[in-house]
């Protein structure tokens, strides 16, 4: 028996956007205190901005392909973990090079999360993805309007971003956390889907109609 496209769960991907928007969005506030802490020029720290928005595409590329051998979940569950260590970096990094590492991985782990995320939704609820695709974007948003309070907070408490490192820790872990219910009390949604000679193949589902 399977579930009607209303009763798929879609909270996972929901909660992993919100991890997204709130580990994308650090950068941006935290210019100043990296330069300061990094001792390098405000056009240096720029760069760090391009390093963001070209390893996001290469993450987005990356992920169609793995999408169709590994399903969209696992993806997911590695974004994360690209998200914890990228703001890990972030957070302690000395020098230009590990900060740009963390970076990269937060750019990357956010093409794969936009990918799998948007295509997952698709999949659990066809016909019907609108309001939960809405929903995606607008957890988004909230992560990352709530990125610069954050990261004001955690350097004048702590002239750190640990603070910062740990929220979006706690966050992944609850991401993380309904990702492992899903994969233990029901089958895997993107094969429990219904349309016009339909099929699934390496986990990918798809229809001809």
């Amino acid at each position: 028996m399977t579930d009607s496209a209303a009763d798929r769960p879609v909270y996972p991907y929901l909660s992993v956007a919100v991890v997204m928007g709130l580990s994308l969005s650090l950068l941006g506030p935290s210019v100043s205190y990296l330069e300061e802490r990094l001792g390098v020029s405000t056009s240096t720290i720029g760069t760090l901005f391009s390093v963001i928005a070209v390893s996001n595409i290469a993450g987005a590329l990356v992920c169609g392909r793995w999408i169709e051998k590994h399903g969209g979940h696992l993806a997911l569950r590695l974004a994360l973990l690209g998200f914890v260590l990228g703001t890990v970096l972030l957070a302690v990094g000395e020098s230009y090079p590990v900060v740009a590492v963390g970076i990269a991985l937060i750019g990357g782990s956010t093409g794969v999360t936009d990918a799998s995320a948007n295509t997952m939704v698709v999949w659990v609820r066809p016909g019907r993805s609108g309001p939960p695709l809405n929903a995606l974007h607008l957890m988004f948003g909230l992560g990352a309007l709530a990125a610069p309070l954050v990261s004001d907070r955690s350097i004048a408490w702590t002239d750190r971003l640990w603070p910062a490192a740990l929220m979006v820790g706690a966050f992944a872990a609850a991401s993380l956390e309904n990702f492992l219910w899903v994969t233990f009390t029901r089958s895997n949604p993107a094969a429990d889907v219904h349309g016009v000679e339909s099929f699934t193949h390496q986990k990918h589902w798809g229809c001809r109609g």
